[in-house]
């Protein structure tokens, strides 16, 4: 029994799945109890352009392990606030549901910056900085 599995006072276990096709490895996960957790804030762009009307980018947020994996059961109530040039579409304090949640983030009119700060009670703040043109110009 104690092979496979830890009991108290062992050593947890990792687990490394490797996942072939063709012979050829194309996935490697670890699995077991996780030392860590964190909140993943990923916007789906961070320069937003004004041209008729105003831009909008999604920010997906998501709870991890240290090992990768979307912890469904946290349920952490996220709070935002925002400054400069931008917006947020919805509400302002929301809780995740299975792990994730999301939100949109618009623009205001004229060209400048703003920032949306991420605010959870265990998991951290978290700042993503957004730069807002006017025009159907190309910035990079």
């Amino acid at each position: 029994f104690g092979k496979y599995y830890a009991g108290w006072g062992q050593s947890q276990r990792v687990y490394t799945f490797k996942g072939f096709k063709d012979k050829e490895q194309v996935i490697e996960v670890e699995r077991g109890p996780f030392e860590k957790i964190s909140l993943k804030a990923e916007p789906s762009k961070t320069i937003l352009t004004n041209e008729e009307t105003y831009d909008v980018a999604l920010v997906s947020l998501k709870v991890e392990s240290d090992l990768g994996e979307v912890l469904p059961y946290h349920d952490e109530v996220i709070t935002l606030s925002v400054t400069g040039n931008l917006s947020i579409l919805g509400p302002m304090q929301f809780a995740l549901s299975g792990g994730r949640s999301g939100f949109y983030v618009r623009s205001q009119r004229g060209e400048g910056s703003g920032m949306v700060t991420i605010n959870t009670q265990s998991l951290g703040t978290h700042d993503i900085e957004f730069k807002i043109y006017d025009g159907e110009q190309l910035h990079l």
